[in-house]
């Protein structure tokens, strides 16, 4: 009789566990998972034009925090990710390092905070041109200020227009900004989205 009870109490367990995961994942369609789906140039982790969220399990994921990743790895940008990440969960949810990231000086266990900036460096035996490349959509106005043709005004005009939406790409950014041609052949190679 016990072991009657004791089977009917575990299948009543599984059941309400099942029901719960499946009622979770039916209330999350909006957000990314790792391997879903592909995008139309083949990359599963791109994030241009839209926001990446990401679900990872966590006891404490009470709520969604938005943080920044540059630097080396495939898909630089803004995520949105569960209360109580850590950098390497950020790391995984942006593709993953180039080959020729340095991780040994990030703490890769240390939980990420909201509005947070990780900056993944680059060996220093790699080419010094993709340590210098800013992504206009995230870079503070420092960072902006530092590309050639780009002064403070210039620089609070990206930061304005990048408020009220993303750029897309190089042909957005020019039309939006009215910079001439001449200025972004000279940030070509240096900026991404």
């Amino acid at each position: 009789m016990k072991e009657k009870l004791s089977i009917i109490f575990s299948l009543i367990f599984v059941a309400f566990f099942v029901a719960y995961w499946g009622f979770s994942q039916g209330t999350n369609n909006n957000s990314s998972s790792f391997g879903d789906t592909q995008t139309k140039d083949g990359n599963q982790y791109s994030n241009k034009n839209k926001t990446n969220s990401v679900k990872i399990s966590s006891s404490t994921a009470e709520k969604e925090i938005v943080v920044y990743i540059k630097g080396a790895v495939k898909n630089p940008g803004e995520y949105h990710v569960p209360y109580g990440s850590k950098v390497q969960d950020l790391i995984v949810v942006a593709g993953g390092c180039l080959d020729n990231a340095d991780t040994s000086t990030l703490a890769l266990n240390k939980i990420l905070r909201q509005n947070q900036t990780i900056k993944v460096p680059f060996n220093s035996s790699s080419d010094s041109n993709q340590s210098l490349t800013v992504n206009v959509n995230i870079a503070s106005l420092e960072e902006l200020n530092s590309l050639p043709g780009i002064g403070k005004v210039i620089a609070e005009r990206i930061i304005d227009e990048r408020n009220r939406a993303k750029f897309k790409d190089i042909e957005d950014f020019k039309q939006r900004l009215n910079l001439s041609s001449a200025k972004i052949d000279r940030l070509k190679g240096l900026i991404t989205f």
